[in-house]
């Protein structure tokens, strides 16, 4: 599948030691390129990468299309928005208390922490995990942007579109989160700018 992809992806996959790694890198691409299908791009035609200046990627003559690619383990994730997307996939191990101690919010730390359960406590930090990523992706700030820098707040028992909260003072913008919990052992989430 190497041929079916652009250069930069092409010298991105190689680059990396591994097979896996470099299917992951692949399989990016080649997940784009079929999400791309929606908004009227063949997945033949040659995309052509630019990079904002903070390292973000985004489709040269295309501004109207915004996208966003994770993976980890054994999977690839793709977003692709008319409104700017940050997206993260996350295999799930044990859930490091001690990160979240150092990175998240109080809050955020102690809605983990006072769960009864191992089990709990690790679904709820890799909840937070991806939400927090995804949503510094999807201001193009990445890890520049501090874990601490902004909230989210999960509550399972507020109504469908209230569930998640965000307090940021990053922009004025206003965002909207989706989760996915349909691979075991893994947990996702899109942040997009409404």
């Amino acid at each position: 599948m190497l041929d079916k992809v652009s250069d930069m992806r092409r010298n991105k996959a190689m680059s990396y030691r591994f097979m896996k790694d470099r299917c992951l890198s692949l399989g990016a691409e080649l997940l784009l390129r079929d999400a791309l299908c929606d908004f009227g791009i063949d997945r033949t035609e040659p995309l052509e990468f630019e990079y904002r200046k903070n390292g973000k990627p985004y489709l040269r003559g295309h501004d109207d299309i915004f996208f966003n690619l994770s993976h980890s383990g054994d999977y690839v994730m793709c977003a692709v928005s008319g409104s700017e997307a940050g997206c993260d996939v996350q295999k799930m191990d044990k859930g490091d208390m001690k990160l979240a101690e150092r990175f998240f919010t109080e809050r955020e730390y102690h809605a983990i922490a006072d769960l009864s359960t191992e089990e709990k406590r690790r679904d709820m930090f890799y909840r937070y995990w991806t939400l927090k990523e995804s949503f510094m992706k999807v201001t193009g700030l990445g890890m520049q942007l501090a874990l601490d820098a902004f909230e989210i707040l999960i509550d399972d028992d507020a109504a469908p579109g209230e569930r998640i909260a965000l307090t940021q003072h990053v922009d004025d913008r206003t965002y909207s989160f989706t989760e996915y919990d349909c691979i075991p052992g893994y947990k996702a989430a899109v942040c997009t700018a409404i």
